[in-house]
């Protein structure tokens, strides 16, 4: 109870602190005030805005060849002050992603209806907790600690799976030949290869001055292949669709997200839950904590506000009955492609483009710095006993950079393995098995890069507790 009454506390102060914005002196015209509004164009990817007090809800998705939406992919939160909050969600409507606006992110990978397998990475990337979410458990008399009695220390060492390396010719032939006149296509890269990322297309006022441009749309492309996405551009070529039609489909869909996941009452509750006993156990310092803590108060507005405001439509009204709008480009633009990474977004260069098309192609390169792209505890939740793989992913690695990779176990147990690079790679990643330990043991699971010359090292800390 301790550490709730904690949680509760240490929110309050941080959310004063928290607010992050983007670096890129844009302003959003998102964001500005329009009340509640459904939009019409075939081609738009933003089917609905919903305002409350000084909060914009934004509902992105995929629409068929009718321009009828189909599926909603993200929920945007912005704030007054353009501090924005993100959820992707997947194939069945449930949470995918969250992206708070301190940095903070949220992966979750549903192992069936009720559980979920949680992972928390820090603002600076350097912080991970790993767990097991339940949405039965929300309980605040089970938090679960070490275990009191002494354990055994487990036998075994760290072993090396695999490891494997990619080299930089792997970028392909960019075709510049657009032929779809209302779509961009964005082309990512990193280490001088396309990858998959978490990106944005923004579509702007061809201001002179960066800071003078206001963002027209906020677009979430379509991936078509690895590294290379299309984003649908809403002209004033593309037809505006019969209204009623569009507002039954996004009733519809939107209806089915909160009978999913945002609508479990229990998510957040057990989703704040379990990272407090976390955080609990793992003993991070406060700040991080406060981070944590924060972002998990913004999940749960943003997870709550649409449902709660649709419950509070009156009587007899919906969707159907808000105010439509055919939102068209009719000025020429400046297009960019936006990266969402840690600790700030990545912006590429941005491309002039007529109203109406056709598009050009723009780029966006996450450039050449050595980075730890993904460290994963499989599974993130081992009973008793049971091994683990810790999976680690680095890179644009430097050569002669040196790679290691500790356990320290509550246990009393420790293991190590170091890696040198020789030569300048793509990307190295490396499975080790680590052996199980007794129910309630933690592990702490530490990778480190240190460059040759010592100017610089990454650090990334990730738990996980047995049982």
């Amino acid at each position: 109870m301790r550490f709730y009454k904690l949680f509760l506390i240490i929110v309050i102060v941080f959310l004063c602190h928290s607010c992050s914005k983007d670096d890129s002196g844009l302003t959003d015209q998102n964001s500005e005030v329009l009340g509640n509004v459904f939009y019409t164009n075939s081609s738009d990817p933003l089917f609905l805005t919903l305002e409350e007090d000084n909060s914009v809800i934004n509902f992105y998705g995929n629409r068929d060849s009718d321009g009828i939406p189909v599926k909603a992919t993200h929920i945007q939160m912005l704030e007054s002050d353009s501090i924005e909050n993100l959820i992707t969600l997947g194939d069945n409507n449930m949470p995918e992603s969250f992206i708070a606006s301190n940095g903070v992110q949220f992966q979750l990978e549903w192992i069936d209806s009720n559980r979920i397998v949680f992972t928390a990475i820090s603002g600076d990337g350097e912080t991970q907790i790993n767990t097991l979410v339940n949405l039965n458990d929300t309980q605040e008399s089970k938090i679960r600690n070490e275990p009191k009695e002494k354990v055994a220390k487990r036998k075994g060492k760290l072993q090396l799976i695999s490891r494997s390396q990619a080299g930089f010719d792997l970028i392909g032939e960019v075709n510049n030949q657009n032929t779809m006149s209302n779509t961009a296509r964005l082309f990512v890269t990193e280490c001088n290869m396309p990858v998959n990322r978490q990106v944005r297309v923004d579509v702007t006022t061809n201001d002179f001055f960066p800071s003078d441009r206001k963002v027209l749309r906020s677009i979430f492309p379509k991936q078509i292949k690895t590294g290379v996405y299309e984003a649908a551009i809403p002209s004033g070529l593309t037809k505006s669709v019969n209204p009623q039609e569009v507002c039954r489909s996004i009733s519809s869909i939107l209806d089915a997200i909160c009978l999913s996941g945002i609508g479990n009452p229990n998510l957040t509750t057990a989703i704040c839950l379990q990272l407090t006993r976390s955080i609990a156990a793992t003993g991070i310092g406060a700040a991080k904590a406060g981070e944590f803590f924060v972002a998990c108060e913004f999940f749960g507005l943003l997870f709550n506000r649409y449902c709660a405001i649709a419950s509070e439509f009156p009587s007899g009204t919906s969707i159907c009955d808000l105010p439509f709008l055919n939102f068209e480009i009719t000025q020429d633009i400046m297009l960019q492609g936006v990266g969402i990474a840690l600790p700030k977004n990545i912006r590429g260069r941005a491309v002039p483009a007529e109203a109406n098309g056709p598009y050009p192609d723009i780029t966006l390169d996450f450039g050449n710095e050595t980075i730890l792209s993904g460290f994963i505890l499989e599974p993130s939740n081992p009973v008793a006993g049971e091994n683990y793989n810790a999976v680690a992913k680095v890179l644009c690695v430097k050569p002669l950079s040196q790679i290691t990779i500790s356990i320290i176990g509550t246990d009393g147990f420790q293991d190590s393995m170091t890696f040198k690079v020789d030569a300048e790679t793509a990307s190295e990643n490396f499975v080790l098995n680590v052996p199980g330990a007794e129910s309630g043991v933690r592990d702490e699971c530490i990778v480190e890069i240190e460059f040759f010359d010592g100017t610089k090292t990454i650090r990334r800390m990730a738990s996980l507790i047995f049982n």
